[in-house]
């Protein structure tokens, strides 16, 4: 962008309300996806920050993909409860590796013998195990250990939102998890409304965002006692580099599965977005390529998270 770019009219009630709102949008969500991987949410805002800054400054292809998105959540969270947090930042390097390699090489046509109903079902699967987790969540309760769990667990879930569990408990561990469930309807009931009646005006401002608003200053004004995000004062003390010690765990053949399985993923949901456009552009190995900018800028940081549902 040329500096004469920045007083650009078109520049000033475009692009930068734009900007600021995708900023606002991402500040939560990153955030949020953290939480759902089982990692500290300021490494997500890290991770947000450095996506943003390189991948914006080094973006060239109409097809650039970068931001969070919950598609790997799930892969993230057992990859640290089995390996780590330490070995997220190799796999996730190694993952991008593969999936450079495979858009050089045009790799990207093996896609098209894949029914789009597999990964759809892939898809729809991961969206439901990170709703079963994130529902204990939504009622200030701690995850399950697995998938299966969360799912058998959410009518537990559902009975401490909605009942007292022990009158001996003190007041405010009691009705905790009322609280919290009700800010959550809150936040569920200000998405919906807001995306089916907003006024032409603020088109621009996504749901997300105002239930964001709305169920944050409920909560602080009130001082409702739920849980509520930890960041530490110097997000410089999230960020982990890679070690050589756990660059060379990556010859593991565990480890190799788990980062080739990661790389499939991710092209998976990046070229099923973009399959529209590629059967007129032609530009199937092209797609796998550029997922590579979305992982290079996120291998010095212990977390990412696979690829975002919108293109940039």
């Amino acid at each position: 962008m040329a500096i004469r770019d920045i007083f650009n009219k078109r520049f000033i009630t475009d692009d930068l309300l734009a900007s600021i709102v995708v900023f606002l949008v991402a500040l939560p969500l990153c955030m949020g996806i953290a939480i759902a991987s089982g990692v500290p949410p300021s490494r997500g805002l890290v991770t947000g920050m450095v996506g943003g800054i390189i991948v914006g400054a080094i973006a060239g292809s109409p097809l650039q993909v970068s931001g969070p998105a919950a598609g790997l959540a799930v892969i993230v969270a057992e990859l640290i409860r089995d390996y780590g947090i330490e070995m997220l930042g190799p796999i996730l390097l190694l993952a991008g590796l593969i999936q450079l390699l495979a858009g050089v090489f045009k790799l990207g046509q093996v896609f098209r013998a894949i029914s789009p109903a597999v990964i759809y079902a892939m898809l729809a699967g991961i969206g439901v195990l990170i709703f079963a987790s994130q529902f204990h969540v939504m009622v200030d309760d701690l995850p399950r250990a697995s998938g299966i769990e969360n799912l058998i667990s959410i009518p537990n879930a559902i009975y401490k939102g909605i009942f007292f569990s022990d009158a001996s408990n003190h007041q405010i561990a009691v009705t905790s998890h009322q609280i919290a469930a009700l800010i959550g309807l809150v936040s569920i009931f200000t998405l919906v409304v807001w995306d089916k009646f907003k006024p032409r005006r603020l088109n621009l401002l996504p749901g997300v965002l105002i239930a964001v608003v709305v169920a944050t200053a409920i909560a602080a004004i009130m001082k409702l006692p739920v849980k509520y995000v930890d960041v530490p004062a110097n997000l410089a003390s999230a960020i982990q580099l890679p070690t050589p010690a756990s660059l060379t765990h990556l010859l593991q053949a565990p480890l190799l599965v788990e980062a080739i399985a990661i790389a499939l993923i991710a092209s998976a949901e990046s070229l099923d977005l973009f399959s529209v456009w590629e059967k007129q552009q032609k530009q199937t190995g092209s797609t796998l390529v550029v997922q590579w900018d979305g992982l290079v800028e996120r291998y010095r940081q212990p977390f990412v998270i696979g690829r975002s549902q919108r293109a940039t």
